[in-house]
């Protein structure tokens, strides 16, 4: 009797044993497999993470970008105004500069809080002192009486607004070189913005490039046809190429319709204006806009241009919120299910 119960008693314990052995095997191997997946997960939702930081970093250095190319207009409205306009242009001026310069700040702190700390640096010191240069010149000009303004003055000033916004896509090149993202998948995002960004200003510069000759009723310089001739067909390169690198899943009827529109409204109706003032000046005939108007008329057709970037910078912050969202989600589900083994 007592026999039997010994050998029932250790037939449990070696069924027990053998069963705390299977359950240990089965833990280790979900272990086995489930750690790998968090920190896969782990990684994955941290990559996300700088993808969005620096995306978003991206996209507010191009709306300083893209302000300071903006400025340019009511900057030249001021310039090329008559005596009844001035006052109120100037008023204009004034207001949009505060705007470029709440945007800057804004950028500043975003910039600093990715970690792109010598970007910022650069832009809330070297660009803010050639803006404000370029400003004091633009303002300077404004002063001088009608009667003693000339154009190479009024192309002086325009030329050198340019040069700030050539100083801001040398920061955006800046920042790419440092960006970890720019090889991910959202890597079309950040290069379709960019060329949205040289296609915007070099859209708003093919009317300053004729600005002080027709403020002047003068004839355009070979030069200045030159610089024009050239901004336009680099335009119209630049809104090919941005839908030669778009992929087919990307291209949404949005999309599709904005850059229609930047072809049926600035490709085809604005810069012929410009095209219609360079023979206007090669025939020796009056032209038909003065710079005031000139400015007023492109501006509508430019408008084109800066709903598409937009809409690109727009999306692809979407974009990377999203899958910053999944990748979190991914992660959390994984770690739980370990926790829950535990």
């Amino acid at each position: 009797m007592g026999r039997n119960l010994r050998r029932v008693k250790l037939r449990s314990e070696q069924i027990s044993l053998r069963l705390f052995v299977c359950m240990a095997i089965i833990i280790l191997s979900i272990l086995y497999i489930s750690i790998p997946l968090i920190l896969n997960s782990f990684q994955e939702y941290n990559k996300t993470n700088q993808v969005l930081s620096e995306i978003t970093s991206l996209r507010a250095l191009v709306q300083t970008a893209n302000k300071i190319s903006r400025e340019r207009g009511p900057a030249n409205k001021v310039m090329s105004s008559t005596s009844e306009e001035i006052v109120k242009n100037k008023q204009e001026l004034a207001e949009f500069r505060l705007v470029v310069d709440e945007q800057i700040n804004e950028t500043v702190s975003i910039l600093n809080q990715a970690g792109f700390n010598s970007v910022a640096t650069q832009l809330q010191t070297d660009l803010k002192v050639k803006l404000e240069h370029a400003r004091k010149i633009v303002d300077a000009y404004a002063e001088i009486p009608q009667s003693q303004r000339t154009s190479p003055q009024l192309d002086h000033a325009i030329l050198t607004m340019f040069s700030v916004w050539d100083n801001s896509r040398e920061l955006l090149n800046e920042l790419m070189a440092q960006s970890k993202s720019k090889d991910s998948k959202m890597s079309n995002y950040f290069i379709s913005i960019l060329i949205l960004t040289d296609m915007r200003d070099q859209a708003g510069r093919v009317a300053s490039n004729v600005m002080a000759p027709i403020t002047f009723s003068e004839k355009i310089s070979d030069i200045n046809r030159a610089r024009t001739l050239q901004t336009e067909h680099q335009a119209r390169y630049l809104w090919s190429l941005v839908d030669v690198i778009q992929p087919q899943y990307m291209k949404t009827s949005d999309y599709i319709r904005l850059h229609q529109r930047v072809r049926t409204e600035f490709l085809e109706q604005g810069l012929p204006i410009i095209r219609r003032l360079l023979d206007e000046s090669q025939n020796n005939q009056t032209y038909f806009l003065t710079g005031t108007q000139l400015t007023e008329q492109i501006v509508d057709k430019y408008t084109t241009v800066i709903d598409l970037q937009k809409y690109i910078l727009d999306y692809s912050v979407l974009i990377a919120t999203q899958q910053n969202k999944n990748a979190k989600q991914q992660y959390f589900l994984h770690y739980l299910f370990q926790a829950y083994l535990y």
